[in-house]
């Protein structure tokens, strides 16, 4: 990204992004997964963010 002239302070200056998932299964139709995902946001003017989220699943497929 590239800083040009005329960008307001709270415009994006830097952003990460990282996920991570693992699955289970326990038998041949179902499993269990959780991910975590994480980001990181900084603006021109020195402010910055960051956002977790974690989330879980389950499934059985029925044959």
């Amino acid at each position: 990204m590239e800083d040009t002239n005329g960008q307001a302070p709270s415009d994006l200056s830097q952003a990460s992004y990282a996920a991570a998932n693992l699955l289970y299964h326990f038998t041949k139709n179902a499993f269990v997964g959780v991910e975590y995902l994480y980001g990181l946001r900084k603006d021109f003017s020195g402010d910055d963010g960051t956002a977790n989220r974690l989330q879980f699943s389950v499934s059985y497929t029925f044959n």
